[in-house]
């Protein structure tokens, strides 16, 4: 019972760990290569727009 448990916890901590390694990535990528767009922020949306709270981007969809 104990075993699974501390697999299970290593496991999550595994998956956190490699999660915020592939933000970090990405950051570098987008940095390094400006041609392929801005770094889009996961906290700010898809960043299509001016924003998500622009009237005129809901009347489009």
């Amino acid at each position: 019972m104990m075993g699974n448990y501390l697999a299970t916890v290593a496991v999550l901590f595994a998956l956190m760990i490699g999660a915020i390694a592939v933000d970090r990535i990405y950051r570098r990528f987008a940095a390094r290569n400006p041609q392929c767009g801005p770094f889009r922020d996961k906290d700010k949306g898809c960043q299509s727009c001016k924003g998500c709270d622009d009237e005129t981007m809901h009347r489009r969809l």
